[in-house]
């Protein structure tokens, strides 16, 4: 996991990329390897994607696969954001949905805060002012 991540700020995606897949071939469950190689995914460009990686949806359905369903929210918590990153709104409002209905309460708050920025980015001001109120009710009493 760390090399994967110091090849990464090295800029040398494609050696980040196949140290991510050789821990994944040799644990498959490890969660945090799951997480850099959708990192890494995203990052990449058209003509590496193409070379070094299954098509998008293979890697969603293989993490639904191989990560704990005690983290699957959290799967939808990076899909959201990765979705927006690409310019999805439907996806990304699609994959928020459900992270809110999956999560745990203790963080219920922090994924409306989440759900604020990727309004906001999308240019739904609005939505993204509710989102905020949203989190301030959430927020667990200490």
């Amino acid at each position: 996991m760390d090399a994967s991540r110091f090849e990464e700020r090295e800029n040398q995606l494609e050696e980040a990329i196949d140290i991510c897949e050789e821990g994944l071939e040799h644990n498959v469950k490890h969660t945090p390897l799951w997480f850099q190689y959708l990192k890494l995914y995203e990052k990449a460009d058209e003509d590496i994607r193409e070379r070094k990686f299954d098509k998008f949806t293979l890697i969603v359905r293989d993490m639904y696969r191989n990560i704990g369903k005690d983290y699957h929210w959290k799967i939808n918590v990076e899909l959201a954001q990765a979705f927006d990153r690409f310019g999805d709104q439907e996806r990304t409002k699609e994959y928020l949905a459900t992270v809110t209905a999956d999560c745990p309460d203790s963080v219920k708050w922090k994924i409306w805060l989440i759900a604020a920025r990727l309004m906001q980015n999308q240019g739904q001001i609005e939505q993204a002012r509710l989102c905020i109120e949203r989190s301030c009710m959430e927020v667990p009493l200490k």
